[in-house]
């Protein structure tokens, strides 16, 4: 009996081994060159929730809209403090939110902003300011 529970497992732990994701008989993988075949274009469809939707939570909680309007919000990250930084890739900018009085009312300033996106390999110049507005 017992075996049997070791050939088992021998062979359950030994089975992805087995199980080839491409086999090429040693020879490179044929793909196509790079940018020669469309993507797949089955991205996520936004849509706008309807005017005054918020999401329903339990009693005690609440909820409001801290943040909206940016073109492409793409990287969000809160500071020790309590600032939330987010990078905006429509606009080059990188957004601090701030919320001093802890009331759920954010005042924003831009952080950073740049000619290039954050993103790019290429050097970009850029511009500091810090003004809540």
């Amino acid at each position: 009996m017992r075996a049997e529970r070791i050939l088992a497992l021998a062979f359950t732990l030994s089975l992805p081994a087995l199980a080839a994701g491409q086999v090429t008989h040693g020879q490179k993988p044929k793909l196509p060159p790079p940018y020669a075949t469309n993507s797949s274009g089955n991205g996520p469809r936004g849509t706008k929730p309807p005017a005054g939707f918020l999401p329903t939570v339990p009693a005690g909680f609440r909820v409001n809209v801290y943040a909206a309007s940016f073109k492409v919000p793409r990287w969000l990250t809160v500071a020790p403090n309590g600032d939330i930084f987010l990078a905006d890739n429509g606009s080059g900018e990188i957004i601090v939110m701030r919320d001093p009085q802890h009331t759920g009312a954010r005042r924003n300033g831009k952080f950073l902003s740049a000619t290039r996106s954050v993103h790019s390999e290429s050097r970009f110049t850029m511009t500091t300011s810090i003004s809540a507005t």
